[in-house]
């Protein structure tokens, strides 16, 4: 089973082929793309962003747009390992109560 990094990177690779060489390598290009791709894989757009930034890291638009990129991988990232953890402590907790309650009933 494929790891979410690697899912991403085959995504990233696929896409890498279906375009030309002065495209991969255009940050017009790659900003573009990550912007129309930002709704639906964001993670993928991220990615884009860091491609552009390794090929014109001084950019002013590029980092602004990176930033902005970056932020919402973060805040989703978050946001998701937040609930992962919530679930969890949940299913941690409720675990023993439901022992006790098992033992209660069949008393």
């Amino acid at each position: 089973m494929k790891t979410d990094i690697e899912k991403l990177e085959q995504e990233y690779q696929a896409l890498q082929k279906d375009h030309s060489e002065a495209e991969w390598s255009s940050i017009k290009f790659l900003m573009s793309k990550s912007a129309e791709l930002e709704s639906e894989n964001l993670f993928l757009s991220f990615r884009l962003l860091q491609r552009a930034k390794n090929l014109e890291p001084e950019n002013k638009k590029l980092k602004e747009a990176y930033e902005r990129v970056r932020a919402a991988v973060k805040t989703k990232t978050q946001a998701y390992y937040k609930c992962v953890l919530s679930k969890k402590k949940l299913k941690k907790n409720w675990l023993p109560q439901r022992k006790k309650l098992h033992q209660f009933i069949n008393f």
